[in-house]
């Protein structure tokens, strides 16, 4: 499925995001995928009845596949260091302290393209655009974040989260841990934590499968220090279900496993 003609043309969001400062120009366009069918309705000129859901997931594939061709204009050391050094958004990590774990709010696997152009958008371009990352001169810095996808390509990647267990329990490692991911809204917090992001929509009647939470046992053990620990999960998590049942069941796993 294609993003809608009749919104923005194809041709039209191409053009925009080619340019090093498309996060300043495409404002009004983020604003209605954050904000619903009432910002569609007031800046775009559709109705207030429209479901965003309708265009929100074609806008990501659309911006997924500009990604996927380099046709998105993501700073880069040399090219866009002319004006001075880019923002070194991981300049204040700190020891790895707690955990923060989420949901990707999908019923089915959303992949890493997907999911990586999801996090661009409500994380990074609110940073950029509330944040005034700008060179001396006061001109605007190009979108960077820094961090590679382990085993990943030269590419910048804009996960919120390190790792992602998936819907069969396999985890995803999507940053290193040295990076700073956008997993709550505190950045002191997510200086000193990892994200961990679970596919699957829950809340308190539906939880991750058995499976999931092995997974999360399995992270555990990784960070050893965080088993003694009282609490290892972040009472800041952005997760709709009971975190300390959810902590429970991972440490009976994670001493299972060690």
């Amino acid at each position: 499925m294609k993003f809608p003609d009749k919104l923005i043309k194809n041709r039209e969001l191409e053009i925009m995001l080619s340019k090093p400062n498309w996060y300043e120009d495409l404002s009004d366009s983020k604003l209605a995928i954050m904000a619903g069918g009432y910002a569609v309705a007031t800046v775009l000129g559709r109705s207030p009845d429209f479901d965003p859901r309708h265009w929100r997931d074609p806008f990501y594939e659309e911006v997924e596949g500009l990604l996927a061709e380099d046709k998105v204009y993501i700073g880069r050391q040399g090219r866009d260091t002319s004006k001075g050094k880019l923002k070194n958004w991981d300049a204040e990590r700190q020891p790895i302290s707690q955990i923060v774990v989420g949901q990707t709010g999908y019923e089915d696997c959303v992949s890493t393209s997907k999911l990586n152009t999801m996090h661009l958008f409500n994380f990074w371009v609110k940073a950029y655009r509330h944040g005034n990352i700008r060179y001396s001169d006061g001109s605007p810095q190009p979108i960077q974040s820094g961090h590679k996808q382990p085993g990943g390509d030269y590419r910048d990647v804009f996960f919120a989260y390190h790792k992602k267990i998936n819907l069969d329990g396999s985890t995803t490692d999507l940053l290193y841990d040295d990076a700073i991911g956008f997993s709550t809204k505190d950045r002191d917090v997510n200086a000193g934590s990892i994200g961990v992001i679970f596919d699957g929509k829950f809340d308190k009647s539906r939880q991750p499968s058995d499976t999931q939470i092995k997974a999360l046992g399995e992270i555990f053990t990784k960070y050893p220090h965080l088993m003694k620990r009282e609490r290892i999960l972040c009472p800041l998590s952005p997760f709709a279900i009971d975190l300390a049942d959810l902590e429970n069941q991972a440490r009976e796993e994670a001493k299972s496993i060690i």
